[in-house]
């Protein structure tokens, strides 16, 4: 959990020593950190293509206008419900395999 989130400082004391350790440790590192790319991409695209669309495109008085909330929805959706399920989920699956390679206690592993 500390590696995906970017915590400087892990939420345990331990750290990982052996090989498989630390290959576990890079995979984890690279997808918490494409996640979280992903995440600022979402809301840089959004927000920029909103901007750009009401900026440039001339809508005819007649024309609906886009629907700002529902793109705002579905990223608040997106943002707080579906990410940090995705965050818990993989997080504690490698933190076991984590804690079963390193013979570290299992809350051990889920935290680091």
């Amino acid at each position: 959990l500390s590696t995906i989130t970017g915590l400087a400082t892990p939420l345990t004391d331990v750290s990982p020593v052996t090989a498989t350790g630390a290959v576990l440790l890079l995979l984890l590192a690279m997808w918490g950190l494409g996640l979280m790319g992903t995440v600022i991409g979402c809301v840089a695209t959004v927000s920029f293509t909103t901007i750009v669309v009401q900026k440039l495109e001339r809508r005819s008085p007649a024309a609906p206008e886009p629907t700002l909330a529902r793109q705002a929805q579905a990223f608040v959706l997106f943002a707080f419900a579906a990410v940090p399920m995705i965050l818990f989920a993989v997080g504690s699956v490698l933190g076991v395999l984590l804690a079963l390679g390193e013979g570290w206690a299992l809350d051990d592993g889920v935290l680091y």
